[in-house]
């Protein structure tokens, strides 16, 4: 009889090792949805929130991420807010991610961006949307209907999904093995500080209401219908929005606008040109792409939404409420990442070097040439403001330096720079060199690399490579050509 005990013991504690190798092994092979659009560190900062602190939830796909702000809603009106997209997320995982989110939260408005309604999705959609969802009756339900509807679709491999990424063993990254260990916290609520600039001369859509409604995927409209019913049940206000984007048209509006008429509901288009000229939108500015919005088309559209919210629906401001005191700790962390992502969309040299903050740890290499002679003294100025020796860089020799806090940690100058080499406070190491092509046809490389990762830009000219200590991590890398006009950054 003991012996007999002893082996069921035995066996249970193989048997849970077993699951636990087993649990380990699906985290570590479940692909990390970080990239562009951060849909697994959405979903994973949603989870970290204090329970009942969300009064605002922004739905929706990648427009959501990178046009509605929760932070800037905070930031100028005190609203306290969440952005719940993921990437080309479809409205059924918009209508299981809004239980989810009622399971712990209790928003007194809803903020939906459309986008979604027009388009089918596919199965890499609802991975994105539901691979981190917690389990419990609504993910069940979900993965469960969203199977039922297709016979090439897998419940086991959403129950099991190492079962579905088991072949992923060789595009394995870092990030992968130390996920269990990294901070889930989102300091920008969900939403992802876009860089970069578009040439889309897009003025928005004029209302044409003789315009034929184009029409609604079938899922997409019968998902935003329970949307719009959940809602009624649980008392939550429901807006309708779509974010500025250069592919939309007036049949898109008044499928949309027709459905707002229909099921009374509020409907914002920030798409109507007297609205984007309202918020001083230039499309070519302040969006990234022909869809999404840049750091500061987002300011923009936050400002005046944030102020509509405020006027609708008498939503209480949180700036001095304890009990809110998380939105007030994370906002410098946003407040860099927008900086950053500012910083990374200069296009200008003089404007770039006006963006430089105290934390930012700068690492140059300068290739020696005749045509740093001819730099404009404003950008000699502005570089002698960083610590720069710009009297070494005009004379024509190659020129290393680490640049801090407006002084020189660390500098060479010569013919080549064989190596530049050492470690930031925060024990992270650096290696900056220059080498000099073997005649002045072949030019010359530069080398600069932190952590044993390379950051350089290919070319000859002023390298910087821009490191944050506050994020710890290298938020821009810049070539600017001396003898191109109007010295422009190059990325």
């Amino acid at each position: 009889m003991e012996m007999k005990k002893k082996e069921l013991i035995r066996c249970g504690v193989f048997l849970v090792l077993l699951a636990l190798v087993f649990q380990l092994l699906t985290t570590i092979y479940i692909p990390k949805w970080y990239g562009t659009w951060q849909s697994t560190r959405i979903v994973d900062g949603f989870y970290e929130l204090p329970e009942n602190r969300v009064d605002v939830v922004l739905l929706g796909s990648s427009q959501t991420i990178m046009g509605l702000s929760p932070m800037e809603l905070y930031r100028q009106c005190g609203i306290a807010a969440y952005s719940f997209g993921t990437e080309e997320q479809p409205l059924y995982a918009t209508y299981y991610w809004l239980r989810e989110i009622l399971r712990t939260q209790k928003p007194s408005v809803a903020v939906l961006d459309v986008n979604e309604l027009l388009h089918t999705s596919g199965e890499a959609a609802y991975r994105k949307a539901f691979d981190y969802m917690k389990w419990s009756r609504v993910k069940w339900e979900a993965v469960k209907n969203h199977c039922d509807r297709a016979e090439d679709l897998s419940l086991l491999s959403y129950v099991l999904p190492l079962t579905n990424y088991h072949s992923r063993w060789d595009a394995l990254e870092a990030e992968d093995f130390t996920y269990l260990i990294s901070d889930k916290q989102d300091p920008c609520l969900g939403f992802v500080a876009a860089n970069g600039t578009c040439d889309f001369a897009y003025a928005g859509t004029p209302p044409s209401p003789d315009e034929e409604p184009d029409p609604a995927d079938e899922e997409a409209y019968c998902y935003l219908l329970e949307i719009i019913h959940l809602c009624e049940e649980e008392n939550i206000s429901l807006l309708l929005i779509k974010t500025p984007r250069a592919g939309w048209n007036a049949g898109k509006h008044n499928l949309v606008a027709g459905l707002a008429e229909e099921y009374q509901l509020p409907f914002v288009d920030f798409n109507d040109p007297k609205l984007m000229e309202a918020m001083d939108f230039d499309y070519a500015r302040d969006a990234r792409d022909a869809s999404h919005l840049n750091i500061y088309g987002a300011e923009k559209l936050g400002s005046w939404l944030g102020n509509y919210l405020k006027e609708q629906y008498d939503l209480p401001s949180r700036w001095e409420d304890p009990d809110y005191a998380y939105l007030k700790e994370l906002l410098p962390l946003y407040e860099m990442q927008s900086q950053n992502a500012k910083l990374s969309t200069c296009i200008e040299f003089t404007d770039w070097l006006e963006h430089l903050e105290e934390r930012y740890t700068l690492f140059f290499a300068v290739n020696g040439s005749p045509a740093l002679k001819r730099l404009p003294e404003e950008v000699l100025e502005q570089l002698r403001a960083l610590g720069m020796g710009t009297d070494i860089v005009t004379s024509g020799a190659d020129y290393g330096a680490i640049l801090q806090d407006r002084q020189v940690l660390a500098w060479q100058a010569g013919l080549g720079i064989p190596e530049l080499f050492g470690t930031l406070e925060d024990q992270t190491s650096y290696k900056l060199s220059l080498i000099r092509g073997e005649n002045e046809e072949s030019g010359g490389s530069a080398s600069i690399s932190l952590a044993n990762e390379e950051f350089a830009t290919e070319g000859e000219g002023i390298h910087v490579v821009v490191y944050d200590r506050g994020l710890r991590q290298v938020v821009d890398a810049i070539l600017v050509d001396a003898e191109e006009p109007g010295l422009f950054v190059h990325r």
